[in-house]
């Protein structure tokens, strides 16, 4: 089981130097923050996502949001000094104790038009400690190779879910927005380690397509071939990096799109076009409803009918022959009664007209032949 067991902030908004402990006991495995609002959860809530991913998603408005740093501690230093700001997590599970720490440096930066400083953001980066719970006396590894660091991260809290590891009330409704199933499927894959295999897969190649570099420069064979192969591997892996960041932002751009409406719905112009358009919704819904019907009606009866169907064409074919006989006078067929009588009191062995064998089941069926005739017969002449 994974859990959370301690978020340090340094320096991070209004967070100078904070440490919350999550303690692991028997008797309690929830913990609850509980503050006013405008106290800084959201905010703390911000520091684990911008840890894991670089970015804040709860950001109210991600265009005007100031720097991350904390503004009191940037107004008191002195120019051109650097200053660091850090999110921690320690994170456990069965195995290992994982620390996922992310750092940015800031420059500090004087602006006399305002009379005030401001901050220039450098580039943050992500590390993760990785330690073994069951010997504490073997060395810790530090992981800061950006593909290894991402697969791990996808591995413990896929950031296409990130909503689902680190609930927000407030963004309840885009909880079950569509494609949240697509994406929660192809988590389940990521932390089933089958991205840490892949990834493990691709290193081991690397060290392939080194070691034959390596042994190229001894024997002057070319190396075009592994290096065009190495070249649209990373094209693949830039474009999925890039369709994953599309359907998050599609996320993203799709709440504000839910915000806009909410804050919209009391403007008189524009609520009867919101209603407007909620009603055409529950029509088309309506008709996709009724569509599925009907698709699912004709299924059925293209099931039901299918021999039919397939047998259509040859049975009205043999119902126009028989009409057609019929209007020909050849239906029904004339009997000739003396020569059934030949056949049974000859004795005849085979059928004159079929040349089958007259057993006792065809004496049978000619006696009963012969006195159905001789009946019509007797009718006919009443």
């Amino acid at each position: 089981m994974i859990k959370i067991t301690k978020i340090e902030l340094i320096n991070y908004r209004q967070y100078r130097n904070i440490v919350i402990d999550f303690p692991d006991t028997e008797k309690y495995k929830l913990h609850v923050l509980r503050a006013k609002n405008g106290t800084g959860k959201t905010t703390l809530l911000n520091s684990i996502l911008w840890c894991f991913y670089g970015v804040e998603h709860y950001l109210t408005n991600e265009d005007k949001a100031l720097p991350i740093i904390n503004d009191a501690l940037v107004e008191e230093s002195e120019n051109n000094k650097e200053l660091q700001v850090i999110v921690r997590i320690s994170v456990s599970d069965e195995s290992q104790f994982l620390v996922f720490e992310r750092k940015q440096a800031f420059v500090v930066a004087s602006d006399p038009l305002h009379d005030k400083k401001n901050s220039v953001a450098g580039q943050s980066s992500l590390s993760i400690t990785i330690s073994d719970k069951n010997d504490p006396l073997k060395n810790s590894v530090v992981i800061e190779d950006s593909a290894e660091v991402q697969s791990i991260v996808k591995q413990y809290f896929d950031e296409s879910i990130f909503d689902y590891y680190f609930f927000d009330g407030e963004n309840l409704k885009s909880y079950f927005s569509k494609g949240k199933a697509d994406k929660i499927k192809d988590s389940i894959f990521n932390i089933s380690q089958v991205t840490l295999l892949k990834t493990a897969s691709n290193h081991a190649m690397t060290m392939a397509n080194e070691k034959y570099r390596q042994s190229s420069k001894l024997t002057g064979d070319s190396t075009d071939l592994y290096d065009e192969e190495k070249e649209l591997k990373k094209t693949i892996e830039d474009k999925t990096n890039e369709n994953n960041q599309f359907d998050i932002d599609i996320l993203k751009w799709q709440q504000k799109v839910d915000d806009a409406d909410s804050v919209l719905f009391g403007y008189a112009p524009i609520r009867n076009n919101q209603e407007k358009r909620a009603e055409y919704q529950r029509k088309l819904n309506r008709l996709e409803s009724e569509q599925k019907d009907f698709i699912d009606e004709r299924n059925a009866f293209v099931r039901d009918y299918l021999m039919l169907l397939n047998f259509y064409p040859r049975l009205k074919s043999t119902y126009d022959l028989i009409i057609q006989k019929e209007k020909d006078g050849n239906l029904p067929p004339n009997i000739d009664k003396k020569q059934i009588q030949s056949m049974l009191y000859n004795h005849a062995k085979n059928c004159p007209v079929c040349n089958s064998v007259i057993d006792e089941h065809a004496i049978q069926f000619l006696n009963d032949l012969l006195i159905s005739l001789t009946f019509q017969t007797r009718h006919q002449i009443i």
